[in-house]
């Protein structure tokens, strides 16, 4: 017999391994780690904005015109907007991640949400006075008459500041007549930051003349520092309300609603169409690009609308979210006029021709 060593058995019993430590419940631990993450991911804020689809506005209730004729229309022109939502919680990015109609943005750390909504509240209110000038300058002898360009805000420590006032109606730039806002904003863009010109204006019914040497605006423009609408003879004014929206991408809705409104007959052919674009501040009627193009096709698609206009530089992203919908890209109002032209009962083809009041 093999010799065994002290504690064996020779009949081969082992004595059984020590019983485990009692386990420790570590799920309670979990759920308090799960709850402080369901937490932080609703209340933490991230420096991103989410851009996602928003509402789409039948314009014939929100514009109103006085001093002279309106013609309401069958047909509807709609204007799109987004939804901004910023400094977002990690839930919220998430989800514009994951969804295929939402973007998302990081924000400069000099971002201010105070200063962005006095910026775009600023450009929707220069979008309304642009797309009055371009409608009129379409309207043929339903237009009214202009007789200056009247200011409404003068900007603090600009060249205007020391000498106009609000409610004054400048009638000159460089001695060559101004009937309307873009023929003075064609007399100063005449210019470079650093020129002296001549503002001729009328104050409480007497006529004046000033210079003054324009500063530098955005990309180096010749700024002189003040807003201006065009004043009409007849008492003309126009009446867009936009609600909470602000930022200038309704400005091509808003002129194509306004020439419908302010002549006979119907521009959409009494079809539902939606637009969106930025109109140049020369007067020309250009249409500019504008963002969040796939949120506003997004909303759209299920408007049931004739098509849907857009700056062409925001075709190709519109079209991707459009599903069945007809996206028309434009480059001026009158791509968007000959795009009406073509829906059975338009009349949009006659106001092609624009009339400069300059």
């Amino acid at each position: 017999m093999p010799p065994t060593t002290l504690g064996s058995d020779p009949l081969g019993w082992a004595p059984p391994l020590p019983l485990p430590r009692k386990r420790r419940h570590l799920w309670p631990v979990a759920l308090v780690v799960l709850a402080a993450l369901a937490v932080a991911s609703v209340f933490v804020s991230l420096p991103y904005e989410v851009v996602s689809p928003g509402g789409a506005n039948d314009l014939s209730g929100l514009v109103s015109i006085k001093g002279t004729s309106e013609f309401r229309a069958k047909g509807a022109v709609l204007f799109v907007t987004v939804g901004v939502r910023d400094n977002v919680s990690p839930l919220q990015l998430l989800a514009a991640w994951v969804s295929p109609d939402r973007d998302f943005y990081r924000l400069p750390k000099s971002y201010s949400h105070k200063q962005e909504q006095v910026i775009n509240t600023t450009l929707m209110s220069d979008s309304k006075l642009l797309a009055e000038g371009v409608a009129i300058s379409r309207a043929g002898p339903n237009a009214p008459k202009a007789t200056g360009a009247e200011v409404s805000v003068v900007v603090p420590d600009r060249p205007a500041a020391a000498f106009l006032k609000v409610h004054d109606v400048i009638v000159a730039i460089d001695g060559r007549k101004v009937t309307a806002t873009e023929c003075a904003v064609g007399g100063i863009r005449a210019h470079k930051p650093g020129d002296k010109i001549s503002v001729t204006f009328i104050r409480d019914g007497k006529q004046q003349t000033a210079e003054a040497t324009l500063a530098a605006g955005p990309q180096n423009t010749p700024l002189l520092g003040v807003q201006l609408e065009t004043k009409f003879a007849t008492g003309f004014a126009v009446d867009i309300n936009s609600g909470l929206v602000t930022g200038p991408s309704a400005g091509l809705a808003y002129a194509l609603e306004l020439l419908d409104l302010m002549t006979p007959g119907e521009l959409t052919g009494g079809a539902r169409v939606a637009a969106t674009g930025e109109l140049d501040t020369d007067g020309s009627g250009k249409v500019l690009p504008i963002g969040g193009e796939a949120e506003k096709a997004a909303t759209v698609r299920s408007q049931h609308v004739a098509m849907f206009i857009v700056p062409r530089a925001n075709y190709a992203k519109a079209k991707a979210h459009a599903g069945k919908l007809q996206v028309v890209p434009v480059d001026t109002i009158d791509d968007a006029l000959r795009a009406l032209a073509t829906l059975p009962g338009s009349n949009a083809g006659q106001y092609l021709q624009a009339a400069s009041p300059c």
